[in-house]
């Protein structure tokens, strides 16, 4: 490796430059001591993307350049991909103590995506996709990890994640067919419905208390408020243009799709927040 270095080191010379190369070539040391052991075994793209990662090996950027020149060592996307699922199942599966019910659990789960997996069932990254719910959810129930999630708890977590539904459902039929649970992936659309106003109330008091700009104001306050009071998605007023919103003395008047809504401002000018609970602003509601 000391001479593999050195060869490194006059190619970063002839790459960057020797001025570059002296300030920069200390940052690629570890590189070549961590295979320092394992050299030629690990002279090859899989072995070094077993030893650092893909993102390793992504720091690593010119030392990678010199293999690929001087030892034939080519990148595999493939490879590169499947490392990246790997390590991030792991790291989600660490995510609970290890020995814990819930770990087990979690290992166990992974386990039968990793046999599906063998048999060309499902990719690695799917089984990553899998993985993340279901960690979730059991780190929702207990952080420590010490129990299974019960239908309650199954249903405030889909309650405030309700795009989780066919993504979790794989891992609730797991638990019941392995632990013997009578769990039943569902959604309570009147809870999820009474926190996702819940969180819009949140939102719309924090930005009450910020200083907003007129830039803000279109961006950020009248589609929070328009969802609030009139149930219209954030993703309809991409469009909205300053040309679109009308202002007067208390609010402002929203024109979209040619149908005319009021919301109120959350400026400066009108802090108070009593507004939010106060149902006949959605009555002053006008369309045309």
């Amino acid at each position: 490796m000391a001479a593999a270095f050195r060869e490194f080191g006059q190619w970063l010379i002839n790459a960057v430059g020797p001025h570059k190369a002296a300030q920069t070539i200390h940052r690629y040391l570890q590189f070549f001591l961590d295979i320092n052991d394992r050299w030629p075994a690990c002279a090859n793209y899989q072995a070094l993307l077993e030893l650092f990662g893909a993102e390793g090996l992504r720091r690593a950027r010119l030392p990678m350049r010199w293999l690929k020149e001087t030892h034939g060592i080519v990148a595999d996307a493939t490879l590169r991909q499947a490392d990246s699922a790997r390590r991030g199942s792991a790291a989600i599966i660490a995510s609970l103590p290890e020995g814990s019910t819930g770990s087990k659990a979690l290992v166990a789960f992974a386990n039968t995506l990793e046999a599906r997996h063998a048999q060309g069932k499902t990719s690695l990254h799917s089984i990553r996709l899998a993985l993340s719910p279901a960690a979730s959810l059991l780190r929702r129930c207990d952080k420590d990890g010490r129990k299974l999630p019960s239908q309650t708890e199954l249903d405030a977590f889909l309650a405030a994640s309700p795009g989780q539904l066919a993504a979790i459902t794989g891992f609730v039929n797991f638990l019941n067919r392995a632990f013997g649970g009578e769990l039943v992936p569902r959604i309570d659309e009147l809870q999820v419905e009474k926190m996702r106003r819940s969180a819009l109330e949140g939102k719309l008091m924090d930005l009450l208390q910020e200083d907003l700009r007129p830039d803000d104001v279109l961006k950020r306050w009248i589609p929070c408020a328009m969802e609030y009071f009139h149930n219209v998605p954030v993703r309809t007023l991409k469009t909205l243009r300053d040309r679109d919103v009308t202002r007067d003395e208390s609010g402002a008047v929203v024109t979209l799709n040619g149908i005319k809504y009021w919301v109120p401002l959350g400026t400066a000018t009108y802090p108070e927040a009593e507004f939010i609970s106060n149902t006949r602003y959605n009555e002053r509601a006008c369309t045309s």
